[in-house]
């Protein structure tokens, strides 16, 4: 389970006091000046903040309009960015610098929203291989320039990594893969060589790892890889959408979606305390 830590800037400074209100009900309002050009955006006071001016100048203007209608919705439209695109790989650096920008105001429901969206995102594209094709070497570059070291976010990453990784997959990036991400898949390959193997469904061979996909057994000249030679394990904690608490973050005497849910393994799709769930993009063709 995670732990609620410093929120920090992307420059390494520590913010204010925190600012998100949750009462969305007044008519006073406050201007927002985002960016070093002071991009104006105007909100009701008690929806975002205490303050009449509040500036953001490390924040993207079309970031804080996602924000913002977040606040206000509950739902993120990304239609708002203006390069928006809804491929998994493009999708990665925005998700990036929303969630710089609401754990810079301390706004864990959205951190936690993000964290949502990008386990739903991961799992509903996971049969195309674009878990691997997204984490490209300059999407893993700007994780680890933005997200702190021991976030949230940062552990969810390497989580998904090293869960979707295949022999092929890590061959052809790993040269370009940061340190810790390197020794998280050694951890994992060295603690999945002990475990038990499994024979998958409708398989006629055995000595498989548990946690084998079809589909990754053989290299793109059709030898067959050894079941030694997969990356990954079967993780007790799997980055899954019904195991989103793991990677969420709490506030202090907050319920967590386990204990909201009962059951962090099940597969809920109902809210609870805690717990955001958000509209993803359209399926495409």
């Amino acid at each position: 389970m995670s732990t609620t830590t410093k929120k920090r800037s992307a420059n390494g400074e520590e913010p204010g006091t925190k600012r998100l209100k949750s009462n969305y009900f007044s008519d006073n309002i406050t201007t927002i000046l985002v960016r070093e050009e002071e991009t104006s955006f105007t909100a009701h006071k008690n929806t975002l903040c205490k303050e009449g001016v509040v500036r953001l100048p490390e924040a993207q203007a079309e970031t804080f309009a996602v924000y913002l209608h977040y606040a206000y919705t509950g739902h993120f439209d990304w239609s708002l960015i203006r390069t928006h695109r809804t491929g998994y790989k493009d999708s990665i650096p925005r998700n990036f610098h929303l969630w710089l920008l609401a754990n810079y105001l301390q706004n864990s429901e959205v951190c936690n929203a993000i964290v949502d969206h990008i386990l739903r995102f991961s799992e509903r594209d996971s049969g195309r291989d674009t878990i691997n094709n997204g984490w490209t070497a300059d999407n893993l570059q700007s994780a680890w320039t933005l997200v702190p070291e021991g976030s949230n976010l940062r552990r969810l990453i390497i989580d998904l990594v090293i869960a979707h990784a295949t022999p092929i997959s890590f061959g052809k990036g790993c040269n370009k893969w940061p340190q810790d991400l390197l020794l998280a898949a050694a951890k994992k390959h060295f603690e999945g060589k002990a475990e038990k193997t499994v024979k998958p469904a409708g398989s006629r061979r055995t000595g498989r790892p548990a946690g084998w996909r079809h589909g990754h057994d053989r290299t793109s000249s059709g030898a067959e890889i050894p079941a030694t030679s997969k990356v990954t394990d079967v993780d007790p904690i799997t980055p899954t959408y019904a195991n989103r608490c793991h990677h969420h973050e709490h506030e202090d005497g907050e319920e967590r979606c386990d204990e909201v849910l009962g059951d962090s393994t099940s597969n809920n799709d109902e809210d609870g305390a805690g717990c955001v769930v958000i509209d993803i993009y359209p399926e495409e063709d």
